[in-house]
């Protein structure tokens, strides 16, 4: 029973699958892609040419789905006529030593028993495309929201004081004057008070809370008949209130469900909100964006970057050797590789507009 719970799982999942648009991970992941010599075709053809790359990987991955669900569904199918068999084999009426035993009952037990077993698993699989309350809550939380992690507070704590610190030294040198030791003593001092946040544990915190309201309760004798009235309600709320989320084991959960489900979580232009959608989705979008403007085009593996920065470096040059330049102005516009990218297609996501 258990591995047909399996079996059976793994069928209505990637049906669900189907019906959201979602393939797995190692069926998305296919992309059919090769380099182009755009300098040879014209812009036409290139644009041609990807789209019917395009076509290939989609085809595949239609075909390369169904064939999944047909697996899948087959082994379910097995395992369902196995159970049938035994349960069409289930004894009802037997007579041994002249005695008349009735195991009818035994039998409708059993078939309402795999009936219920087999509904569970559905409404189990169903769930389980869904967000659950709390990770439904976390999201809710907005971009803004940095959880309390001391391992990796630990991990960049040095170098984020080093950044910060020479941020401070340099608006110093720029109004020419020399940071001292004041730079030093307030790093010092942040350190501190970083370290102090980080590592106090909600346990502590309670802790000193329960403290300091017993402090108070000796120093007002009256105020302790109406604390001892309450205490008893709110003692078990209170503390249930203050434990601890593990914000990180729920972060890893939803980065498995989002990579799981191929679903992007992209930042919006209200800084709470967050916007949820299918890769699919977010490609066909940029296809129809970018042949309304004509301004993009899917570059694919052919990276153009090195030869415009090649081609603007030799301008600068001779510019500099025509001494229309200065050597100044020439080292401050020259292109350094490791700074430079390609203009990207970036938007995001209206969520005030209806079918965002």
């Amino acid at each position: 029973m258990k591995l047909y719970s399996t079996k059976s799982k793994n069928y209505l999942a990637e049906t669900k699958r189907v019906e959201y648009d979602l393939p797995p991970k190692f069926i998305s992941n296919i992309d059919f892609t090769f380099k182009i010599d755009e300098s040879i075709f014209s812009k036409d053809e290139v644009q041609a040419l990807y789209n019917q790359m395009r076509h290939i990987t989609k085809e595949y991955r239609i075909d390369a789905m169904s064939l999944y669900v047909q697996s899948t569904n087959r082994e379910r199918e097995i395992f369902t006529d196995e159970i049938k068999h035994i349960i069409e084999g289930f004894p009802r009426n037997t007579e041994e030593n002249d005695e008349q035993v009735d195991a009818e009952s035994g039998y409708i037990e059993f078939k309402h028993y795999n009936e219920l077993r087999e509904k569970r698993l559905n409404l189990e699989v169903e769930q389980s495309i869904y967000f659950l309350e709390e990770e439904y809550e976390f999201i809710k939380l907005g971009p803004r929201f940095i959880y309390n992690d001391p391992k990796t507070a630990s991990r960049r704590h040095a170098t984020e004081l080093t950044i910060l610190k020479r941020k401070i030294e340099l608006r110093f040198f720029e109004k020419k004057v020399s940071p001292g030791q004041s730079v030093e003593f307030f790093i010092a001092e942040l350190n501190i008070i970083l370290q102090k946040l980080h590592d106090a544990s909600i346990t502590s915190k309670h802790r000193q809370k329960k403290q300091q309201h017993k402090l108070f309760l000796s120093d007002n004798p009256l105020a302790t008949t109406q604390s001892s009235q309450s205490q008893n309600i709110n003692s078990s709320s209170s503390f249930r209130n203050e434990k601890k989320k593990n914000y990180g084991r729920l972060v890893k959960r939803l980065k498995h469900k989002i990579r799981s489900v191929s679903l992007v979580l992209q930042k919006t232009d209200k800084s709470k909100v967050f916007h949820l959608g299918t890769r699919q989705h977010y490609q066909k979008k940029s296809n129809e964006y970018m042949e309304k403007i004509e301004a993009y085009r899917c570059l694919g593996v052919n990276n153009p970057l090195p030869n415009l920065i090649e081609r603007t470096n030799k301008y600068l040059l001779d510019l500099r050797l025509a001494h229309w330049i200065t050597q100044k102005q020439y080292e401050l516009l020259c292109v350094k590789p490791s700074e430079a990218k390609l203009a990207h297609l970036y938007y995001l996501p209206k969520t005030h507009k209806p079918g965002t």
